[in-house]
Parts: structure tokens; sequence; C-alpha cells
């Protein structure tokens, strides 16, 4: 395992097995590589990528806390229109090609409108990024993402999927799903509230009647722009390329967490707990959700194992009160069995 910080965002990879032992006999096509682009010695900004033959499915695509405030606070924001180009050129979004939305990377028409007044031509990563996006990568290659697995609703595992393109596919429960709309919709807008729905912004002349008329402004488009979330189920077993998913309902902080046991096409199998707590309300009795984990769990034997280590070692004990989420206990409920 190696782990180095390049601008803002820890990189760590792992590949299984070496490659520098394929002349062993291993396959290339057997090699699954892991590569976390976030939440390695920090807490959040979970992104962890798995490749294994062909097939790519990333767990998670969070926000991380402590890289952005680096660069930015409350008053000191990314720019509304250009963020993602903004987050991409301070390293805190990782430089792949062929998944993020085009209308975020390359606004059509911008810097043609703005190479005339004796801007450089180095002024153009300002309006525009060369990384290549979904829409161009899909028509040469095909899809290189196919499907983000998503453990829970929490910004820090969830909130930089805004700009991720729309038609990658995202997994996770109905309560996590349920949460995402309420967040979206009682949110601060822009760009990173583009979660459930994602508008396309287009460039258009502002009227006689703006503040500033002829001049470029940016117009949203909202029809047909659902992201594509599917709902699972614990125990439902599901195919994203060559992956097989299996997920399992784990307790946390949040309703519909979600641990994954993934078959990768190799064969090689990865456990991952996402946030994952043995001391809340539904880690109490025999038939818990928590007891429930343990016995799925028992004998799995995984070839990699991916946890969050916040509190691991800790001798701290927490008492629960079962009665405290009395009143709301009936929609978690329906939303979790939903």
């Amino acid at each position: 395992m190696t782990a180095k910080r390049a601008s803002a965002i820890i990189t760590a990879s792992w590949r299984w097995p070496n490659t520098r032992r394929l002349s062993s006999g291993v396959r290339r096509e057997d090699v699954l590589n892991i590569t976390c682009f976030g939440a390695v010695n920090e807490i959040g900004g979970n992104k962890t990528l798995l490749e294994n033959s062909g097939s790519s499915i990333m767990l998670d695509f969070g926000k991380s806390f402590s890289a952005e405030s680096s660069f930015f606070d409350e008053f000191l924001q990314p720019r509304t229109n250009s963020c993602l180009r903004d987050l991409l050129t301070l390293g805190l979004l990782p430089p792949i090609p062929g998944i993020y939305r085009h209308d975020m990377l390359r606004h059509a028409g911008v810097w043609e409108s703005v190479c005339g007044q004796r801007l450089p031509a180095s002024a153009r990563r300002m309006f525009e990024s060369d990384l290549v996006s979904y829409d161009e990568y899909l028509a040469d290659h095909g899809p290189k993402l196919h499907g983000v697995l998503l453990s829970r609703g929490h910004t820090d595992h969830c909130q930089h999927l805004s700009y991720l393109d729309r038609r990658i596919p995202v997994y996770c429960s109905a309560a996590t799903y349920a949460i995402l709309k309420a967040a979206e919709e009682i949110g601060k807008g822009g760009f990173e509230s583009d979660i459930c729905q994602c508008p396309t912004r287009t460039i258009k002349e502002c009227g006689n009647t703006s503040t500033f008329p002829g001049e470029i402004g940016i117009e949203k488009n909202h029809e047909d722009c659902a992201r594509d979330i599917r709902v699972v189920s614990p125990g439902q077993v599901f195919r994203i390329a060559g992956f097989e998913v299996e997920p399992v309902a784990v307790d946390h902080s949040v309703p519909g967490a979600l641990a994954f046991y993934i078959k990768a096409p190799s064969g090689k199998t990865i456990f991952y707990t996402g946030d994952i707590r043995f001391h809340g309300r539904f880690s109490i009795g025999s038939d818990c959700m928590t007891e429930t984990l343990r016995k799925r769990a028992r004998g799995l034997n995984p070839d990699i194992v991916i946890t969050e280590g916040t509190r691991v070692g800790s001798s701290s004990s927490v008492n629960v009160r079962p009665d405290v989420h009395h009143p709301w206990s009936g929609h978690v409920h329906h939303l979790e069995c939903s």
C-alpha cells in the first residue's frame, strides 16, 4: 500500500495480486485494482474505485471537509458556474476521464466569446477543462464507470455525486434515497445540490430586461434531468457489469446505511463496511440489525475488507436510550423496509 497527497487529495492504491508477479501465472485481467481518492488518513471524502476485467465501480463519492477547508470557507466558495473545474484544478476531485458532466467541464461557446477581449491563451483553463467528459468518453470507448455504490446519505459519502454524469447508475437503500431527495429540496441550491435532479446548464445571451443586456448568462434546462438512482434492499444480490453485489444493512447514525459484499469478475471478494457502529438503536437485542450483520459476515472470508477506522481501538462506552427515536420510529422503519 502506498499513500501520498497530490495537492489536497490523498490517494492510496492497491493491486491484487501485485502486478510485478504476473510472470508467476496470474493473468492481467485477474488483477483487481483498488484506488482510494479520499478517506485515507482523514475523515470523510470517501471515493474508492474498484477495477477488474474491464468493469469498474465506485464505493461512495463524498466531499472531503478537511481538504476543501484548505481553500474555501463560508464566504469564499468555488465559482458558481465553474465549481467542477475549480475543484479539479485544486486537486479536490480526482481527474478521472469519462465520469463527469459535460456541461460542467465546458460551457459551449464561452471561451470563443471572450477570447477576443485581449485574454491570453492560458486563460482558457478558467472557462474550459481538457478532461474528457462522460459523453466524449462514452462515444469512443463505452462507459468508464459502471456504477456507484452509496453506503449512506451523509455529505462525506454522497455530496460530490452532483458532479458525476446523471446516467451513471447510483445504487442505495430506499431510506438513503429519501434523505437525498429531502436534502435537495430544502438545501441551498447550486451545483452541489444536483444529486437527484441534474438540470443541464447552457449558455444564453441575456435579454434586454436583464441587468446586463447582451452579456452571456447560464440557463438551466430541467427537462429529462433525473439521475439514475436505483433502490436496492439488504440481501438483494444484483450485478453491475462484471461485479456481483450484495447489500447488507448496518447500524449507523443515519437510517438506511449499507455495507456491500462484492465479488469481482476475477472471483476476488471485497467486503466494504461503509460507516458502521455497534452501539446504536439497531444494535440492541438478539435479532437486531448488528447481530444479523455478524451472522452474515461470519464465514465470508473476503480477500479484502475496506472499513472506516475512525474509532477503531476506542475503549469508551456509549449509553443508548431505545426510546429516543420513538416518535419517528414508524417512519424510519417504513423507509428501511421499503
